[in-house]
């Protein structure tokens, strides 16, 4: 007994909670972290697109991040508040959409081969970005299970990371002497 005292209180769910569902979401958003360092070492503000190809495939990433960072907070806060997420098919819908819309903007753009050494940038900018989306969406997958699994609460409340905090309690008033 005295070796396990750093164990921690397993509440409700004894010792059947799904740790290893934890683990494994840990491990997906470590993947996913990496895949947006990456990411980031081919962000340059001093590089603007060559032209009109660049300047759709620059819209076409932007909105693909924007997709995911709302499914990946959306996912975050059901786990933290431990509410049943939406769907994984529903969640990631829109970041499915974006995804195939940078592919489109990609097979569709003329690639000059006097340029080749600029486009490089942008399109490994875009394949880091299309796996960033497939983690996303194995992430979503890996958070339902979870919550089935955890017997998280049903969502009655819609969870959304734009959804404002309730407003404080006002104080309530002191009745100043009587009896």
């Amino acid at each position: 007994a005295n070796l396990a005292r750093w164990e921690p209180g397993h509440g409700r769910f004894r010792l059947q909670h799904p740790w290893k569902q934890y683990l494994k979401i840990g491990t997906l958003a470590r993947e996913c972290a990496y895949k947006v360092d990456a990411l980031s070492s081919y962000l340059n503000p001093h590089v603007q697109p060559v032209d009109e190809m660049g300047s759709r495939v620059e819209a076409a990433c932007r909105e693909l991040s924007t997709e995911c960072g709302r499914v990946l907070k959306e996912l975050a806060l059901a786990t933290r508040k431990m509410k049943r997420p939406k769907p994984a098919d529903a969640m990631v819908a829109s970041s499915r959409a974006a995804a195939d819309n940078l592919k489109l903007v990609l097979d569709t753009s003329k690639w000059d081969r006097q340029r080749l050494v600029e486009l490089v940038p942008i399109a490994a900018l875009a394949a880091v970005l299309l796996e960033i989306a497939e983690t996303t969406e194995r992430i979503a997958d890996a958070v339902v299970e979870l919550s089935s699994k955890a017997h998280f609460k049903s969502a009655d409340s819609a969870v959304s990371p734009e959804q404002p905090s309730p407003p404080p309690a006002a104080a309530l008033p002191v009745s100043s002497g009587g009896a």
